[in-house]
């Protein structure tokens, strides 16, 4: 199977499974205060205004995340295997706490090390 293949596959049974749950969502037109703080005439996003349970908002935040292109990926830290979607360019990590427990296990690591060596 190729990649192609593979990542169709892969976006129809997500599509499957995000879409049903979209259908009890009412959305809002709201200013983008978050993008823009100043409120930038014409900058708006879509917003959940009312959902039956908190699993709906986190459909509805996968479906948004996906849709804007942002990219998905796997944080680095070896013990973690998150996903997260990566709004920094530099971003490695799901979190600080994830990123400052692996730099804590890599100082371990080393410490270990430098103990068995002298």
């Amino acid at each position: 199977m190729t990649d192609y293949a593979v990542l169709r596959e892969v976006s129809l049974r997500l599509e499957s499974l995000v879409t049903p749950r979209l259908r009890s969502i009412r959305l809002v037109l709201a200013p983008d205060v978050d993008r823009y703080p100043d409120g930038l005439p014409g900058s708006f996003r879509l917003g959940v205004a009312d959902t039956s349970s908190p699993c709906d908002y986190a459909y509805w935040r996968i479906a948004n995340i996906l849709a804007e292109g942002t990219p998905v990926i796997p944080c680095v830290n070896p013990a973690c295997g998150r996903y997260f979607a990566k709004v920094d360019p530099r971003q490695q990590y799901c979190t600080d706490a994830c990123r400052n427990r692996a730099r804590q296990s890599r100082n371990r690591a080393r410490r270990k090390g430098e103990v068995e060596t002298t």
